[in-house]
């Protein structure tokens, strides 16, 4: 899932790659990778996602692409993004961030 939540990021479906990604997050909490992909995508949304990215940092501390993009160093989403579906996304990304515990970080 987490891979697949890749795919959809390079082609332009940050919605679906956040699913996949929050999918295998919860399936494997400790899977950097998956808080990783989670962060990316919610940031192609325009959600919070520092918290994830940070969750992948502390599970993996030496992940240089978490660290690239907490720095701002990757800043290009995707091209092709959808548009839409904003509200229900920002919802799921606050949900998953308190039931991770990593609301108000």
């Amino acid at each position: 899932l987490a891979g697949r939540s890749e795919a959809h990021l390079a082609l332009g479906s940050p919605h679906d790659a956040f699913t996949d990604a929050s999918r295998a997050a919860r399936l494997a909490p400790t899977l950097a990778i998956a808080h990783l992909r989670k962060g990316l995508a919610a940031r192609a949304i325009g959600c919070p996602y520092e918290a994830f990215l940070q969750e992948a940092l502390r599970l993996e501390p030496g992940n240089a692409e978490a660290q690239r993009a907490l720095s701002g160093g990757d800043r290009a989403a995707p091209t092709g993004a959808r548009r839409g579906g904003r509200a229900s996304v920002q919802e799921e990304v606050e949900a998953e961030e308190e039931d991770e515990g990593l609301a108000g970080d």
